[in-house]
């Protein structure tokens, strides 16, 4: 260590030393010291590396690590990351032409390709009719077509059948969604649509032809009752036909008195029951033995 006295007549701050009959600012003398101490030191007490600079996968990293004796700091780079690609068939590949994959980073935007092999087989279109009995699809390469039978579901009725006019059927291809039709013969009867009510007596139903009616009595059920009768005012039961739903109804009488509703407890001493027309009848309570309820 070198040996520094303050000298008289330097500035304020300036130390001199007996080494070179020099003298030195105080960072300059730290810095000297602080240099030395270096010199010195084995490094020999490292701490672990620490991320001064993360990489990405255009630019290296950097990391550092500091001496725990002398302080000496020591920097190394890092290898670039890979990049983090996302891809997509751009052109696809047929038995004649080799197809090409396309590769992004998501990070910095490089793109790259991939060749994808030409495949050992045709690669058709879609099924599509050609007419009533087949249907036909195309290579995309253009140099091979496929054609069949098509093949046809149940069917389905698209048109009914009336005694005037035949039916229609409709199948339709499972394979390629062509249609054909059949036609399904007249019937021998009408074909009738909904009774409909015409008035408190009867119903009727007409041929979807629109050349023939019927019509004949309502089928009334038992009724129900659908306003009750009271003393002051008479009830009414509705009958519903049970062939068209049309209805009718019967007034039910008045009732010879008055029509009280339940109970209800007023006090301790009576309880009360009420008719819709307003009157009240209160009596009293009528109690029984009694029973023990804590003993």
């Amino acid at each position: 260590m070198r040996k520094q006295e303050s000298f008289e007549g330097f500035p304020f701050g300036y130390f001199w030393t007996m080494e070179g009959n020099k003298y030195y600012s105080y960072p300059e003398l730290i810095n000297l010291e602080y240099t030395s101490k270096m010199d010195e030191c084995d490094h020999s007490d490292f701490s672990d590396w620490t991320t001064v600079k993360a990489a990405s996968c255009t630019e290296k990293g950097r990391q550092s690590r500091t001496c725990a004796n002398c302080g000496y700091v020591e920097y190394r780079d890092t290898d670039t990351t890979d990049h983090t690609w996302t891809s997509k068939v751009t052109k696809a590949a047929t038995h004649t032409a080799a197809g090409e994959r396309t590769y992004t980073c998501t990070v910095c935007g490089t793109v790259k390709t991939e060749a994808i092999p030409k495949t050992t087989t045709h690669t058709y279109g879609a099924w599509i009719s050609d007419g009533k009995n087949t249907h036909s699809r195309t290579c995309t390469a253009g140099d091979d077509k496929q054609t069949e039978a098509h093949k046809w579901n149940s069917g389905v009725i698209t048109k009914a059948a009336t005694h005037t006019d035949a039916g229609v059927k409709t199948f339709t291809c499972t394979v390629c969604g062509g249609t054909k039709t059949e036609s399904i013969p007249n019937i021998s009867t009408h074909t009738y649509g909904a009774w409909i009510s015409d008035d408190a007596d009867t119903h009727s139903r007409t041929c979807v032809a629109g050349d023939d009616r019927q019509t004949e009595a309502h089928t009334w059920n038992s009724s129900v009752i659908t306003k009750a009768a009271t003393h002051t005012s008479p009830g009414v039961k509705t009958y519903t036909c049970t062939v068209c739903g049309g209805t009718k109804t019967e007034t039910v009488k008045k009732l010879p008195d008055h029509s009280f509703g339940a109970w209800v407890s007023v006090d301790e001493d009576v309880h009360s029951r009420s008719c819709e027309c307003g009157e009240t009848e209160i009596k009293p309570h009528q109690w029984n033995d009694g029973i023990v309820t804590k003993a």
